[in-house]
């Protein structure tokens, strides 16, 4: 049982009771990358849109001097490999990581981009009606080209594996001078004390934790899905990557492992903010919403490393549409608040994290 009060990219959704509902980065400067003049004009302008309405995929990093490749913070673990020794079949299945991560970024980004904007998009690069289709075909057409000639381009690969570097997302200059010494103080208050508030909760029954309104349970509809320990292990080692060694189980068999691990969320209500709900955009794309009539919870599979190994990952996430400000001074509340819940599997199949 999981207690929960209060807190890119979809995979699976898997059916909750109570109404409906359904259990998922930066380089070095380098040498621009040479391109067909139709082809930089497409990438340009679908990135300009995507800059303009704020709808970058946070999850994938663009890598400089190297378009229709990104990167996360699992891939660039992987290219540590490759400063050492780079095994053809090896590089090729990374580099076609970074390819797939761009191509879902990119279907991200197109699918949140305001109606007007995609309209203006598509009339601009391919004179028709509005098409996200059509952008991702234009844009895989080109990607592909750029593959080919890296694959041909020694110099170019090992720009690529050192550029494959995640920084983090803080300003050196804001962390030095800016408000982020004073603001990091009260943030680091305010988080500790939530910790001694509610983590507390998890070592305890149901019955001996406070309740402020009502609990109301969400779990599966499918919660009596079951696996084995053997079991998982099996689907862990049978879709294990012979190339980079990732476990990469089936549509059917991820199904299987998200099902028997969906947590079941037990949430103290006391307002319409402590209801799991769907996010959708609304305002013509300007804010987000969290529909509590329809509770969902998102699942997908991911991947960490663990004791030097390459681990399987089950993410959970809940949306709820606040985090109520205490006070004044309350630093973590505010609007869209979320609850991401992960279950790392080790080789052997059994939950380690």
């Amino acid at each position: 049982m999981t207690n929960f009060k209060a807190l890119k990219r979809l995979v699976f959704c898997l059916p909750f009771g109570f109404l409906a509902g359904c259990a998922q980065w930066g380089g070095a400067a380098m040498i621009a990358s040479p391109e067909a003049p139709g082809c930089e004009r497409i990438r340009t302008a679908i990135d300009a849109a995507v800059v303009r309405s704020g709808v970058r995929d946070a999850e994938a990093r663009l890598i400089a001097g190297m378009p229709y490749l990104r990167l996360n913070r699992f891939l660039a673990y992987i290219a540590q490999r490759f400063r050492k020794k780079v095994s053809p079949p090896e590089f090729h299945a990374w580099i076609m990581r970074l390819r797939k991560l761009d191509d879902q970024a990119v279907r991200f980004e197109l699918a949140n981009l305001p109606q007007a904007e995609l309209r203006e998009l598509t009339q601009d690069l391919l004179k028709s009606r509005p098409s996200r289709e059509r952008l991702v075909a234009a844009h895989t057409s080109c990607a592909r080209a750029f593959v080919a000639k890296l694959r041909a381009a020694p110099e170019r690969q090992r720009q690529l594996v050192e550029a494959a570097r995640v920084a983090d997302d803080y300003s050196d200059v804001a962390q030095t001078v800016g408000l982020f010494p004073l603001t990091s103080v009260a943030i680091a208050a305010g988080w500790e004390q939530w910790k001694k508030k509610h983590l507390t909760s998890f070592e305890r029954p149901l019955s001996d934790v406070p309740v402020q309104g009502r609990i109301v349970e969400w779990s599966p509809a499918r919660a009596d899905k079951t696996l084995s320990q053997p079991a998982v292990r099996e689907i862990i080692q049978r879709s294990r990557s012979p190339v980079l060694g990732i476990p990469e189980p089936s549509r059917r068999d991820a199904k299987k492992l998200l099902y028997a691990f969906a947590p079941i969320w037990q949430v103290d209500v006391t307002g319409s903010y402590d209801r799991i709900g769907h996010p959708g955009w609304r305002n013509q794309g300007r804010s987000v919403v969290v529909d509590e009539r329809r509770p969902v919870v998102f699942s997908r599979i991911g991947h960490a490393v663990w004791n030097g190994k390459i681990v399987l990952q089950l993410i959970y996430t809940s949306w709820f549409q606040e985090r109520p400000r205490r006070g004044p001074l309350d630093l973590l509340g505010g609007t869209l608040d979320g609850v991401i819940w992960r279950v790392t599997l080790s080789p052997q199949g059994r939950p380690v994290i």
